[in-house]
Formats: structure tokens, C-alpha cells, sequence
């Protein structure tokens, strides 16, 4: 039996008691982070393999409760494409709403990046590898089939200096701080946080952000889980 960390206190207890809108179709280089890791409650349960039983790994995609998950375990076909390859639509209103309530706050918030391929993120990829050596390019930059963007449903955020390559530098921003307060009204979650590399893989990202409605959203409003947590499906 595999072990798994449930993050999603709620998830815990019903077990203890039942059984302007910019779009840019490219990456960009993030500065290297040092997390703070912090310790997680270890939960043992088995629920994740009937989730699993309909993923093919590169034939069919993986969906957890109507969200669909990609991470460094589990990867998209090679042809997935949503929406004509671009950003899902209620994504981009979503950000829009978000981008309105942001402005009349003092902040504008623009999308750095969005949608990419398979083949536009492996040529990203290679190139990061080659600069940097494949250890520290896997802590910031997905391998293709394994990066959120493709899913259309992942993007980077920044603020109105949207031709600079997004990094650290925005970690201190007063866009990063609102968007860590407020992301989740809007169905969006801060799909890598601080100190959680150990479970996602990557680096702390303050600006890459994920849609997944509403409906989910609302459990992240500390900022505190990530998706394998909150689904249960973390593997040590």
C-alpha cells in the first residue's frame, strides 16, 4: 500500500468518521529558490488507485474529481490540446474578473505567459538544461508532456512590466501579495508554494498560478496546499 499525505483537513475528518489581457506563447527563466520545507501529517489510504484506473500515461490524460492533475509523475499525451491550443476560455474570463478587482486595488496584473505545446515546451526545456544543467532546470522547468501550461489551464502572472522575464523578483511585489490574498476568489491557486517542493518538485513560484474553479479554489484560501495534498495523492 502506497502512503500518501492528505493535506485537506476537511478530507481527513470525513475519513476519521466515514471510512488587458496579454497572452504569450513562452517560457521564461525563473531565479533559483531555496525552499523551507515544513512537515506534513503522514495519512495511509488506498482511495487514489480508483482514481487512477482510467490514466494511460501518454494516452490519457489523469482527472481527479473533474480536475485535471499534471504533474512530475503524471503527463499528458503528446497531442493533448485544449481550446485550439490557447488558454480555456473560462480561464480568461476568470482572469479578467480578477484583473478588474486587481485594478481597483492600484494594481495591474497582466498574463506573462499561457498556453504552450508539447514541442514549444521541449524546445524550452532543452534550452534550460543546456544553460543550466538538467538538475537545477527540473526544479523550475517542466519536462515535456509533464508542464501545466499545456493543459491551458496554468499561467504565469506579472505586473505591468510585461516584457521582463518573470522570476523571484516578483515574490516582493505588491501584485504577489495581493494575488496570494485574494487568487482564490477567483477559482485560481497558487500551484507551487513556498516550502512545498518536496511534494511538487519545483521551486516556489509566486506567479504561476492554476485554474480550477470556484468550487476547489475556496480550500486554498491559506495558500497552504497543493494539489496533491488536497486529493490526497502525494507518494513519498
Amino acid at each position: 500500500m502506497k502512503k500518501l499525505i492528505i493535506g485537506f483537513t476537511l478530507v481527513v475528518a470525513v475519513f476519521l468518521l466515514y471510512g488587458g489581457y496579454i497572452y504569450e506563447n513562452k517560457d521564461t527563466h525563473a531565479d533559483e529558490y531555496i525552499s523551507v520545507y515544513e512537515e506534513v501529517e503522514e495519512v495511509t489510504v488506498n482511495k487514489f488507485e480508483n482514481r487512477r484506473s482510467e490514466y494511460i500515461e501518454g494516452e490519457k490524460p489523469l482527472y481527479v474529481d473533474g480536475i485535471l492533475l499534471v504533474n512530475k509523475e503524471y503527463r499528458l499525451p503528446r497531442d493533448f490540446s485544449p481550446s485550439g491550443g490557447k488558454l480555456e476560455d473560462e480561464v480568461i474570463e476568470a482572469f479578467k474578473e480578477m484583473q478588474e478587482d486587481a485594478r481597483k486595488d492600484g494594481l495591474v496584473i497582466n498574463i506573462r505567459s499561457g498556453y504552450r505545446s508539447y514541442n514549444t515546451q521541449k524546445q524550452l526545456y532543452n534550452t534550460y538544461v543546456r544553460r543550466d544543467g538538467e538538475e537545477k532546470a527540473n526544479r523550475y522547468s517542466a519536462m515535456p508532456g509533464y508542464s501545466e501550461h499545456q493543459t491551458g489551464l496554468a499561467i504565469d502572472i506579472t505586473n505591468e512590466r510585461t516584457n521582463r522575464s518573470i522570476g523571484s523578483w516578483f515574490n516582493d511585489t505588491p501584485q504577489a501579495s495581493w494575488l496570494y490574498e485574494n487568487a482564490y476568489k477567483y477559482g485560481f491557486i497558487l500551484r507551487y508554494p513556498e516550502g512545498k517542493e518536496h511534494i511538487t518538485g519545483y521551486m516556489y513560484e509566486s506567479w504561476h498560478y492554476r485554474y480550477i474553479g470556484k468550487e476547489h479554489s475556496k480550500n486554498f484560501n491559506m495558500n497552504n496546499l497543493t494539489l496533491e495534498e488536497y486529493f490526497g495523492i502525494y507518494e513519498e
